[in-house]
């Protein structure tokens, strides 16, 4: 009875028809955006450190800098309510700070602090381990020489930090990612008197191979369940592979490869002629996945394809040739990628 009544409720919904919309971006970033609860300010209480990664640079370095200043200042109160509690401030030699006045100032706590500057200066000079000689802790004083453990172990653990997460932002994979190239349209033409989808990958990077590296690809497209229910980004398998390879290619840098996928009896395309492509409305989701060689991180890389992005009856040139040097190959990403099919060689649809 529950079910009736909530295959009811689903029909009673008004359906407005609205045209597609990318989910994944041509640089492969996702088209989506956080609201209510789980917005930016309740993902970052979350997992504090990604969504610190993910800050933009001049925002990244402000809260660097502001942490390290704010806990410069923090002990630089510390240490000026030290010298004033033990009277350190109200001496006038103290004025006259100079390395024979160390010993003659009779100083009981902090020497060379006669005002909150000259604590900041050295709360900067322990933090960052300078020590230039004038401001110094006297040996009785138990709550500097406490103060001055405290802030040193904190300087140290400040100062990993901070070398880390500039670190981790840099050597991130994404960047990498970024020399990954997929081409701007995807073709759909005869191969091996089969009839496939097929588009290219390349590595525009000369130095850092990919190992371990995996292609897949997901058709999304927007479906009604038997409920009623409405799914706007319903995902359907969509097998790719590299020639005889299957999907775990060999891909070292610079090298491009063609990845298809056979429109067969299984294929989501199997359906849909050169005519109706125009008229449909999906998203073809292309992914590859692999290692770095030189740093061993994994990455993902992605791009989306729409039917107005789908070139029926087009062929890749090749941009592999051997090297005129007369050994090895040579390899021109700048060479035009389309070239049509003879129309008799274009498959029709299939029934």
């Amino acid at each position: 009875m529950q079910n009736l009544l909530l295959t009811v409720r689903f029909m009673e919904l008004p359906v407005m028809h609205q045209p597609y919309r990318r989910i994944v971006k041509k640089n492969g970033q996702c088209d989506l955006r956080y609201i209510g609860e789980t917005g930016r300010r309740s993902r970052f209480w979350k997992d504090p450190f990604n969504t610190f990664l993910d800050a933009p640079w001049p925002l990244h370095l402000l809260i660097l800098v502001s942490i390290v200043v704010g806990i410069c200042l923090f002990f630089a109160v510390m240490w000026w309510l030290i010298a004033v509690y033990h009277g350190d401030t109200n001496l006038t030699n103290n004025e006259n700070c100079n390395l024979s006045c160390i010993e003659e100032c009779n100083l009981t706590c902090v020497g060379c602090v006669h005002s909150f500057s000259s604590a900041f200066l050295f709360s900067l000079e322990t933090q960052t381990t300078i020590g230039y000689g004038l401001r110094v802790v006297h040996d009785h004083c138990t709550a500097g020489i406490i103060l001055l453990l405290i802030q040193s172990i904190m300087g140290m653990i400040t100062h990993s930090v901070l070398v880390g997460c500039i670190y981790a932002k840099i050597s991130r994979p994404e960047k990498r990612a970024r020399t990954i190239q997929f081409s701007k349209y995807a073709i759909i033409a005869l191969r091996e008197g089969q009839l496939c989808l097929m588009y290219r990958i390349g590595d525009i990077c000369c130095s850092n191979g990919i190992v371990g590296s995996n292609v897949t690809a997901k058709y999304i497209k927007r479906s009604t369940t038997e409920e009623g229910e409405i799914i706007l980004l319903h995902q359907t398998k969509f097998p790719v592979q590299v020639d005889s390879a299957g999907k775990t290619p060999f891909l070292t840098s610079p090298l491009a490869i063609l990845v298809y996928h056979t429109i067969d009896e299984k294929s989501p395309l199997y359906n849909v002629s050169r005519e109706d492509l125009s008229r449909e409305e999906f998203e073809i989701v292309v992914i590859l996945e692999g290692t770095f060689e030189t740093t061993g991180q994994p990455f993902q890389a992605r791009r989306s394809y729409l039917p107005s992005e789908i070139y029926w009856g087009y062929n890749f040139l090749p941009i592999i040739s051997l090297s005129s040097s007369g050994y090895g190959y040579e390899i021109d990403f700048s060479r035009p990628f389309l070239l049509p099919f003879e129309e008799k060689k274009v498959g029709k649809k299939k029934k």
